[in-house]
């Protein structure tokens, strides 16, 4: 029983670590931790999370329930927010030659 104990909290904590890199686009260091100089995470105390798997609104999740604070991080911008103000996000996900209103040689605007 203790072996199986202590292969469920390594699969939740890799589950925690994979959540940081890859749903939260969080620089993370090989333990899982933040990286130096990364962007501060929510505040994510795993065993208060509430949902409510009764609400049919669409776009309802949990991050939208009010009994969930985050530690005061606003989750419906937090992201966002992120990835137009951290030049790392920013270059992953926003293609600037085609959000530039300069025509190429011309110096017009489109």
């Amino acid at each position: 029983m203790a072996d199986l104990r202590c292969m469920i909290h390594g699969l939740v904590e890799t589950a925690r670590v994979e959540l940081r890199k890859d749903l939260l686009l969080l620089d993370v260091d090989e333990d899982g931790r933040a990286a130096e100089g990364a962007a501060d995470w929510p505040a994510i105390e795993w065993d208060k999370l509430e949902d409510n798997p009764a609400e049919m609104k669409l776009g309802w999740n949990l991050f939208k329930d009010r009994r969930n604070d985050f530690g005061g991080v606003k989750g419906t911008r937090w992201l966002s927010r992120r990835v137009v103000e951290e030049k790392r996000l920013r270059e992953a996900f926003i293609n600037v030659k085609a959000t530039d209103t300069t025509v190429a040689g011309g110096g017009g605007v489109v």
